[in-house]
């Protein structure tokens, strides 16, 4: 649904490595933005909205665009 939206590190975490290093390097390595996927679709004459966690992606970490949507 919002393809364009990147997680961001707006509180600066900091530990072992970085948030923003590590959003670096799962995006790279997984080809996404964030750990979900939305969009909208039809089930019949149904409009259905769907969303689908990565675990992949950060252990499917809840990152600013998981919270948006």
């Amino acid at each position: 649904m919002d393809p364009q939206l990147t997680s961001v590190d707006v509180l600066e975490f900091t530990g072992v490595a970085a948030y923003a290093d590590k959003l670096a390097t799962y995006q790279k390595t997984t080809g996404l933005k964030d750990a979900v996927i939305t969009g909208i679709g039809l089930i019949g004459p149904y409009r259905t909205a769907l969303g689908v966690m990565d675990f992949s992606f950060l252990g499917g970490s809840m990152g600013s665009v998981v919270g948006r949507n």
